[in-house]
Order: C-alpha cells, then sequence, then structure tokens
C-alpha cells in the first residue's frame, strides 16, 4: 500500500546534527555556535563554512539560513541545496526508521521535489 506524506522541514536543534553531518561529509567546516561574519554583518547561530565559500553559512536560533553568496560569486547555490537536500533525506529516514519503517528508494522528481519511498518492517 503506497502513501503519499508531504512535510515541510525546517533547521531546528533536533534536525541541526543532520546538517553538521552533512557538511563534514561534504569537506565543510563547522565553525560553532556564535557571532559569525558575513559580508553584510554579524549574524549569531551556528555556522558552518562550505568548500569554496567566501563567508560562513549560519543557521539562527530561530530556524533560519543566513549566507551571503553574492550570487554564485562568493560560493556556489548548488552546494548549499545539495546540503539542505541530504539533511532532509537524513532527517525524514531517521524519523521512518523511528517509527519502524525503512527505505526503499529516494530520488528527485521532474518537479525538483525529493520522493522517499519507505516501507513498514
Amino acid at each position: 500500500m503506497s502513501h503519499t506524506i508531504t512535510a515541510e522541514f525546517k533547521l531546528n536543534e533536533k534536525n541541526l546534527k543532520y546538517f553538521e553531518k552533512s557538511v563534514m561529509e561534504a569537506g565543510g567546516k563547522c565553525l560553532g555556535t556564535g557571532q559569525h561574519k558575513l559580508y553584510a554583518g554579524t549574524v549569531t547561530g551556528d555556522g558552518f563554512l562550505l568548500p569554496g565559500w567566501r563567508y560562513p553559512i549560519v543557521i539562527t536560533p530561530e530556524g533560519a539560513l543566513k549566507y551571503d553568496n553574492y550570487g554564485g560569486n562568493w560560493g556556489k547555490q548548488e552546494t548549499l541545496d545539495r546540503l539542505i537536500q541530504r539533511t532532509v533525506q537524513k532527517s525524514l529516514l531517521a524519523a521512518a526508521r523511528k517509527a519502524g519503517f525503512w527505505r526503499k528508494t529516494v530520488h528527485v522528481d521532474d518537479e525538483g521535489r525529493m520522493v522517499v519511498r519507505i516501507q513498514q518492517y
């Protein structure tokens, strides 16, 4: 039996560990919690420096993503998009496993949506 679930995802303390893992796997650095300098000012939150990025990405305590990549000149948007996609995937699959499901397939459909098919044990 198939069920379609639409899930909205927001970075927060609960799933921040998945973003950290994705950054490290991509060769980036976790800068810790604190004040992080972007081109346009300083932002408070958890900072991450991605490979090829001039300024860090900061996740604020409210879960907002703050960064300055100057239209891709200071960091490729695709790099961040892939990290967010991996983070969502890891978070959803962990929640599915906790609920007694396991992953079957993961792919991105023609409209750019990530499709995760899971099956119950």
